[in-house]
Order: structure tokens, then sequence, then C-alpha cells
């Protein structure tokens, strides 16, 4: 094993470092050689001291080039050596002995899972890099050979995908969230090739990804278990934590959509919903990766617009400091690739919601009262950004370029307002959005998915968005209504965070007075006092029936007062 790890697995990672740096360089090279294009393509508008810029430029091009070939060389020369078919296929062979044995030695019960809750000593006496090395092993493989694990049979791969069930179910065993991530990786290679990620790194073949379909301990806990994981991600104790758990989570979406199609693994996804606390804290982190990474997309790309309008004036743009000039391009470069995977990336995660609250079970789990306020602000804030006042700012040139399908988007969003529809809670919690909520974005919605281009929206649907649009108008004026009833209310029925009147008061170990719901979405992200820092989960919430009866009661002596004073007014005018 050891040979294995100083050899083998460490002359892929030389190579991927090579890859890196000749990808990163040819990078370089290609604006470079668009600068130089540019500057020569404007021929006599050229400024006069830009031509001594542009000589500096083609040798440092050249010289540029030289260096990336001799990478290119290294790079070729490891590929050589790397890519036998028989070292290869005798490593894969070692390393699903290798699968086999760390799933021995964790001594499974009969029926696969789940592991003893106390961890075997021999098990724990393992070196991380033993499953390690069969995950980077793997990992190596379907990026640098793919057409070898297509070589092997279905049956072969069911003891790695067996290894990899097993220990992405059992955090315990595994704790490294970076290992277990790293599963993820050949789980998404394994997804057949489709129209919907026909774009995106490589996929296996429908009979390599076969195994899904045979393999009884996958169909059983595999979802559940990458639904637990988006989760955990959360959480790695990194430095670059905050960035690298939405490449995983980038890989889950992908895996968890081609599950949904597959009715052994949709029982086991629906299964997990009904594990309340679970799915709500899943939702959690759909909604703040949603809202995160569209702000990040349209926030590049409002900055790629800016950028495109000046490339448009070549004479300004050649105008600018050579370094100045040379920064920006780079920047516009960075920020075109962080859209395009941020947009990506949104569409995934609002996709993966519009399917799950196609089904009415899944959907109800929404509209808990920790989530229905945060899912409404989602889909207004969206609403706004696509087909608001401002939406013009996100108009750039090759739009598909960015994977920026903003009428698909606005499809999904609309879809999932369709399947929340029915559901008085949501429609009360969009009304109450008073930074997004608008009717006309709405109205413009049905417009836009009526007629033009494909996506279109079916007609019952664009009835059923039309009909919940109408139905926030009423309850809009209903809620203000209520809130003239009310007039000023006391300090003591307020939420300390939110302001607004409590529903459900709850009194925390530290004493304060707050609702319920307010304190259930903050603990869904940080499980600590937010006034004291102390830690604190959801059972240590304490009722208070007394101040929860002297708010209804509140509610209704205004009520009540209202009631007469409508009544009074009414008769003056009659007498009148």
């Amino acid at each position: 094993m050891r040979v294995q790890h100083m050899g083998l697995l460490s002359s892929f990672t030389v190579y991927q470092q090579l890859a890196q740096q000749h990808h990163r360089w040819r990078n370089e090279l290609q604006m470079r050689e668009a600068e130089v294009a540019r500057m020569r393509g404007m021929g006599g508008a050229l400024p006069a001291a830009a031509g001594t810029m542009l000589e500096t430029i083609e040798a440092e091009t050249a010289k540029l080039r030289k260096s990336n070939d001799v990478v290119k060389r290294y790079l070729l020369c490891y590929a050589a050596q790397l890519a036998d078919p028989k070292l290869l296929s005798l490593a894969i062979r070692y390393y699903r002995l290798v699968a086999r044995w760390l799933v021995a030695c964790a001594h499974p019960p009969p029926e696969g899972l789940p592991l003893p809750a106390a961890v075997p000593r021999l098990f724990s006496a393992l070196p991380e890099s033993c499953m390690d090395d069969v995950a980077q092993f793997l990992k190596h493989l379907t990026n640098f050979a793919p057409n070898v694990l297509e070589d092997i049979s279905p049956d072969e791969m069911t003891d790695f995908v067996t290894m990899m069930v097993t220990f992405l179910s059992s955090p315990r065993y595994v704790k490294n969230p970076y290992l277990r991530a790293t599963f993820t990786r050949l789980l998404r290679y394994l997804v057949p090739r489709s129209e919907a990620n026909e774009a995106k790194a490589s996929h296996a073949s429908e009979r390599l990804a076969a195994v899904f379909h045979t393999h009884r301990l996958a169909q059983a806990h595999l979802a559940p278990a990458l639904m637990q994981f988006f989760v955990d991600i959360e959480f790695t104790g990194s430095h670059t934590g905050a960035y690298d758990k939405y490449e995983y989570r980038h890989e889950m979406t992908q895996i968890l959509e081609y599950f949904w199609t597959l009715p052994e693994y949709r029982q086991a996804m629906v299964g997990f919903t009904r594990e309340t606390p679970k799915f709500v804290r899943f939702v959690n982190m759909l909604i703040n990766d949603s809202i995160f990474s569209m702000d990040e997309a349209l926030t590049k790309l409002a900055s790629i617009r800016t950028v495109q309008a000046e490339l448009a004036d070549q004479v300004a743009w050649a105008a600018q400091p050579r370094n100045v000039a040379h920064q920006r391009m780079q920047q516009h470069n960075q920020d075109e690739n962080t859209a395009r995977y941020f947009m990506q990336f949104t569409s995934e995660v609002l996709h993966m919601i519009e399917y799950l609250t196609a089904e009415k079970e899944v959907a109800l789990v929404f509209m808990l009262p920790e989530l229905v306020g945060r899912v409404a602000s989602m889909l207004n804030y969206f609403l706004a950004q696509l087909v608001g006042p401002k939406c013009s700012n996100l108009k750039v040139k090759e739009p598909e370029k960015y994977m920026f399908q903003p009428k698909k988007l606005l499809l999904n969003i609309a879809t999932i307002l369709t399947h929340f529809a029915p559901f008085d809670a949501f429609g009360q919690a969009v009304v109450r959005d008073e930074r997004s909520y608008s009717p006309n974005n709405m109205s413009k919605a049905v417009r836009v998915l009526a007629s033009g281009l494909p996506p279109t929206m079916s007609q019952p649907g664009l009835l059923a968005l039309e009909t919940f649009r109408s139905k926030c108008v009423e309850l809009k004026a209903a809620e203000e209504e209520e809130e003239e009833e009310l007039g000023e209310v006391p300090d003591e029925f307020l939420d300390p965070i939110t302001m607004e009147i409590m529903v459900d008061p709850v009194r925390l170990p530290s004493g304060t007075l707050i609702d319920r719901p307010t304190i259930c979405r903050h603990l869904l992200s940080d499980e600590t006092d937010p006034f004291t820092r102390q830690r604190l989960t959801v059972d240590m919430l304490v009722p208070d029936v007394e101040m929860k009866a002297k708010i209804a009661q509140f509610r209704l002596s205004r009520k009540a007062a209202a009631g007469k004073a409508g009544s009074a007014d009414t008769a003056a005018m009659e007498v009148g």
C-alpha cells in the first residue's frame, strides 16, 4: 500500500499539477493573444505610445508560449507512462480488494447497514490514508483514464460502490468530510450522460451505471446519505470550506437529480423527507445556497455587462495603462468563470426544489413556520431580479456562455410558486415580504411565460399562477386591514428580532421571550442563543402559554373594537 501511495498516486498528483499549470498558462496565453489581435486590428487608430507596448506584449507572449510548450512535453511524458492499460487494470484489482477489506474491518451486519455504534478497534487503528488512497485513485481515474473504468463490469464496480455507500452513511467511521466528499466524484461520474448534463464533466455509460439498478444497499441508503452529507459539508473546518462546499454540492445535485428518476431511489428520498428535523436542515441549505449563488452570479453578470460596454470602444480601452487593462481583463475572465459556475449551480438547486416540491408530502415540509417565510422571500427576490424594474441590467452579450437562461429560471420559479400556491401559509408569507413582494412581478412573469420562444408555461400552470397572484392581492389587503385594526402593539408582544407580533412565544434559557418560528429559523444555521451565544437547541425552548393567551386576547379585543367603530360609522352615515 505504501509503494502505491508513493509511486502511482504521487505520479497522478504530479500529472494533475502539471495539467493545472498548463491550463493556467494556456488561458493566459489566449488572453494575451486576444489583446495583441485587438491592438493590431486598430491599425492607424492605435495611439503612438501603444506601439512599444504592443512589441512588449508580443515578446512576453512568445516567451510564455515557449514555457507552456515545455510543460506540455512533461505532461505528455507522464501521460504515456500512466495510461498503460495493464498497469491501471492491476491497480483497479488491487484497490478493489482494499475496498472490500476496509468494509470488512467495519464489521457490517448481514444487511450491510447501519454499522455498529461502537467503531471496531481494528478499523480505528487504520490510518486514514488507506481509504483516501482508494478514493484518490478513483478520482484520478475518472479524470485521466475513464475509458479504463468503462472496461470493467458493473459487478466489479459493486465493491467500490459498497465502500462508498457504507462510509458516506457512517460519519462516525469517516470523520474527514473531504474524504467522504471525494466519494461523490465517482458517484457523479457513474451518473450516465443525458441532455441535462451534456455540457458538464465526463459521465459513465448506461452499462456502467447499471450498478445503481442492482445495488440493494445503495437503493436503500445512498440517496438519504447524500442528502444528509449535503448538510454536513457546510461545516468542514477548512479556511476554503466556504467555497469547497459548493463544488461538492454541485456534484451531489447531479446525482440526486438522476436518482429522482429511479423509483427505488426516489422512494428513499421521499422517505428522508419524513425525518423532519434532518430534512428541514437540508431545505435550509438549499435556500441558503440558492440565494448566495444567485447573488454571486447576477453581481458578476452586471460587472461583465460593464466591461463588455467598455470593450466596444477599442480606442478608449487601448488608452488605459497597460497594467490596468491587463488586470481588468484578468478580473473580467475571472468574473466570467464565477458567473458561469454559480449560474449553473443556481439552476441545479432550483430544479431540485422544483421536482421535490411536485410531491405534496414534500411540499408540506417547506410550509413549516421556520421555513415558509424564507422560501417566500427567496422566490419574491428572484422574481424581482428577473422581471423587476432593474432586470435590464442583466442583459449581456452571449448569455449562453455564462449558462444564463433567464426564461428557464423564471419557469423554474413560477412552477415552484404553483406547487406552494394551495397552502394558505405560503400566500401569507409572500405578502409579508416587504422587501421584494410585488404583484406586478407575478403579472409580468405570466406575460413572459405565456408567449415567445420556449420554454413557455402550460395553460394550467399560467392559470394557477394568475390565480395565486389575485389571491396575494386579497391577502395583502386583509393584512393591511388587520394591521390597522391592531394599531400600536405593546412592546411585550413583539418579537425582539423581527419586531412583529408573536404567534407562538417561547422562552429561552436566558429568559428572553421570542417567537418560535424566528428562533427555530436561527437554530437551523447556528445552535446558539442569539443574545448570549450560549449553546441552544429546539428542545430547550419553553412555550409561554400565558403570553400566548395575552396576545390572543389582545387580537380579539382590538378586532372587536374595530368592529364596533365600523358599526358606529355605518349608523352615523345612515342617520346622516
